[in-house]
């Protein structure tokens, strides 16, 4: 049982691929904001999510920022995922 246990310990820091960070961002903007984006509106790189989206909509994202946030953050049980919104 103790080797299992050594052998399973290096799974234990698993972080969200950025898909799963992506799809979890688009559902809480829909949620939020009631505005659907597409995939390739949004780039996750470096804990951090990159907008290709119009400045009406980029605004108003930013206007709810911490609350996205923190919903991501929940979402996917890790509050390192995503730290800001570009």
């Amino acid at each position: 049982m103790r080797a299992l246990k050594g052998l399973l310990q290096q799974y234990t820091n698993l972080k969200a691929p950025n898909a799963a960070v992506r799809n979890a961002f688009i559902q809480v903007v829909q949620e939020v904001i009631g505005v659907t984006l597409s995939e390739d509106m949004v780039v996750v790189k470096y804990k951090s999510v990159h907008l290709r989206a119009p400045a009406t909509l980029k605004t108003e994202i930013q206007l709810h920022k911490k609350t996205i946030l923190k919903k991501v953050q929940d979402t996917l049980s890790d509050p390192y995922c995503v730290t800001t919104i570009y």
